[in-house]
Order: C-alpha cells, then structure tokens, then sequence
C-alpha cells in the first residue's frame, strides 16, 4: 500500500500556452477536483512546471477529459529547453484517474506534453496534477475493507413506499496494520501531521494490481493517529487506518 502526498506542484510555479481564461492553470494546483484546468482548444500543449531541486517517482492525473487516443509525455531538464530534455517518460492513458510511477528524478524544470486533437470535447481537462514522490506503508492484514457508501436519505411510509433523495457514492476503507516498525510509525505519524484530515491524499491500498482497486482521491478518517503495541520486538506497534474518498 502506498500514500501519495506533499504534491510539490503546490509549491510549484505552473504554466501553459493554451489556457481557457476561465479555468487558469492554477487551478490544477486547487485540490477541489472540481475547480478544473481547461485549454482553450484540443491543439498539442505543455504543462510546465518550475520549482528547484522537485524529487519525483509518481505522477497522477485526476478528473480530465483526455481520450484514450491521447498522447501522453513527462518530460524533465535542467532548464527549460525542450528540445532534447533529459528525461522522458511516456505515461500511460487511464480513465478518472491516471497514476504512474517511474525512475525517481530530480530536476527544476518539468513538463507534461498532451496530444489530444481528436477529443469529442475540443479540449483539455484537468481537475489536479500530482508530481512527488510515495510513502510505502507497512504490510496490511488480510481483513481490509472497501466500502462503497452512499451519502443519499431515505424514509419509509407508514404503509411502506421509499422516498429518498439521491445524493452521492463514495469509497470508504478501513486498514489494519499488525507489525509496524518504529521508523514506519514516524513515518506514518509525519504523514498525518502533514496532512491531518483536511488535505486530500491519493491512497493506492494495491499499487501493483491498479485493476483490483483503482486509486482512491481522499481524506484520512480520523482525528486522531494512536497506535499500541503488540508485543513483537522488530515491529512493536499496531493500529488502523480509515480513508474516506473526496472529490
């Protein structure tokens, strides 16, 4: 199970050519998914993001509009020159939510090439850019639970019909971890302070196996992070943790 989170496109400068006025590129820096990015047209463009010294080994795409036909490339060089950057990785399509992982590099300039002339839309959207690095969390039991949840209300007559209002859907998850080491509690304990259970994180519970549970967009479930003991000298302490998805 792996954590995605200090997205470094948040302290990032980002910038685009082909940018709708209203919906800048600053707002795929917005962790709303609903405040989106939009281009003005489907012609190619990049994304380019400069902050010195970002570290990266995962990118994630949430909420766009991208066809499967789309041409996808993250780039990164020393400066912002584009004409044989030194590195490149083509990134592999997905619907609502695109995350791939790669060789962890560190550089000052990225940039996020899309291709995607032939979408119904006429345009691009983005809802939010992830580009950082992973928190790998200790190994879960085997009781994790995944809960689809509905946030909509229902009453029932006095002679037996069902009214209700619809609402939304939401994946909620509940994980147990047996045998935590004392650097993984820090780190895990790092992780909610920096987070707390405001600032949404991505949540991938089986990061080699997308298809079984595709990435959850969420908060974590809790306000508090306390863990016992469980009597194992290499790995002393135990606990849960719940993640309910946002949008």
């Amino acid at each position: 199970m792996k954590i995605l989170y200090d997205n470094q496109i948040l302290d990032s400068t980002v910038t685009c050519s082909n940018v709708n006025s209203s919906y800048p590129i600053a707002n795929i820096q917005d962790t709303r998914l609903s405040k989106y990015f939009r281009s003005d047209t489907d012609a190619d463009f990049g994304i380019i993001i400069n902050l010195t010294g970002l570290t990266a080994s995962y990118i994630a795409i949430l909420n766009h509009n991208l066809s499967s036909g789309a041409t996808i490339t993250l780039q990164a060089n020393a400066t912002d020159s584009w004409g044989a950057p030194t590195f490149s990785q083509a990134i592999t399509w997905g619907s609502g939510m695109i995350v791939q992982s790669f060789t962890e590099q560190t550089f000052a300039y990225w940039r996020l090439l899309i291709s995607d002339n032939s979408n119904p839309d006429t345009y691009i959207k983005i809802g939010h850019l992830y580009l950082s690095g992973s928190l790998t969390l200790p190994a879960m039991a085997q009781d994790q639970v995944v809960d689809k949840k509905t946030t909509s209300k229902n009453s029932i007559s006095y002679s037996g019909q069902a009214y209700g209002k619809q609402m939304y859907m939401y994946r909620s998850a509940k994980v147990n971890f047996p045998f935590i080491s004392l650097t993984q509690r820090d780190d895990m304990l790092d992780l909610f302070i920096s987070q707390e259970n405001i600032y949404p994180v991505i949540v991938l519970i089986w990061e080699a196996n997308l298809d079984i549970e595709s990435p959850i967009y969420s908060v974590i479930d809790q306000d508090s992070f306390g863990m016992s003991r469980n009597g194992k000298i290499a790995k002393p302490f135990k606990m849960s943790f719940q993640i309910r998805e946002v949008f």
